[in-house]
């Protein structure tokens, strides 16, 4: 089965502007706290990873966050109290971002 789905992307010429308004936030106390979601499929351990990986490489670059929330595996729809509490955890986040959590 082929799925397909909109691709957004941030035009180079408003990064600027958006990583203003980021720094602007930290500025002001705020932390910024970033987002990524694998979806339950059949891709392997180490596929996985490295697309992990490169989602938390591109927040830490792009939006300048200071932590990085990283579901494994989940749907969409899940609670996000509920995702991947079957994981360990703390490997995982070390495999992901290179050192111990938190991330």
């Amino acid at each position: 089965m082929i799925s397909v789905r909109p691709l957004y992307i941030l035009k180079e010429e408003y990064i600027v502007q958006y990583q203003t308004q980021i720094r602007e936030l930290k500025k002001q106390g705020f932390s910024i706290i970033g987002y990524a979601r694998k979806s339950v499929r059949s891709e392997d351990h180490e596929t996985r990873i490295k697309l992990l990986r490169l989602m938390y490489r591109r927040l830490k670059e792009r939006s300048m966050v200071d932590r990085v929330f990283v579901s494994y595996s989940s749907q969409a729809s899940d609670p996000l109290s509920q995702r991947d509490m079957n994981q360990e955890y703390e490997l995982l986040t070390t495999a992901i971002s290179g050192r111990k959590y938190p991330m």
